[in-house]
């Protein structure tokens, strides 16, 4: 998923100085940043039934398949428009991520969890970045914005894979500790 911000973050500057004007890269990233909130609004008002691994891999997916109308966008509008519907999906995969690193924490080993998935995160938006710069140069913006959308699902696909790891932490017996 952070690999996907990297992308859109050379992609935006990118795209809006090729259609006017750079300074509207941050009204388009502002733009998915609002629709982010809208849709954890929505995400936090919900009570949700089934199992939050399966609801995390399928947000993670409807996030990546919204990335990749980003390529089509032919004028600052409709990227505006794109990046709103792209956005929606961001705060609840995100709320997914934070709940389900806490549930498979072990005891004792929270802050580590969060450390790990920070550290994880700042580094996939900077290799997402470096590859995006790359990838503009070499192929272009929508290149690049399909690359987004690409990083997005191949993540939603190795969680799909991983599933199974996404449940509550199993504690081995040997380690001495009990779940409470």
């Amino acid at each position: 998923m952070s690999g996907a911000f990297g992308f859109i973050d050379v992609a935006m500057p990118a795209f809006a100085s090729a259609h006017g004007s750079s300074a509207w890269a941050g009204v388009l990233v502002a733009v998915m940043a609002f629709a982010s909130m809208l849709g954890g609004l929505w995400y936090g008002a919900r009570r949700w039934s089934g199992p939050l691994d399966r609801r995390y891999v399928v947000l993670f997916a409807l996030f990546g398949a919204g990335l990749a109308p980003l390529a089509a966008a032919d004028s600052i509008p409709a990227m505006a428009g794109l990046m709103a519907l792209a956005g929606v999906a961001i705060a609840p995969v995100a709320a997914c991520i934070y709940t389900l690193t806490a549930d498979v924490a072990l005891p004792g080993t929270s802050t580590e969890a969060f450390t790990w998935l920070s550290t994880s995160f700042l580094g996939g938006t900077a290799a997402g970045a470096a590859l995006g710069g790359v990838v503009i140069d070499a192929a272009g913006v929508r290149a690049a914005l399909l690359a987004a959308s690409a990083s997005a699902l191949l993540g939603a696909g190795v969680a799909a894979l991983r599933r199974g790891t996404l449940r509550t932490a199993v504690i081995p017996a040997e380690a001495g500790l009990t779940a409470g």
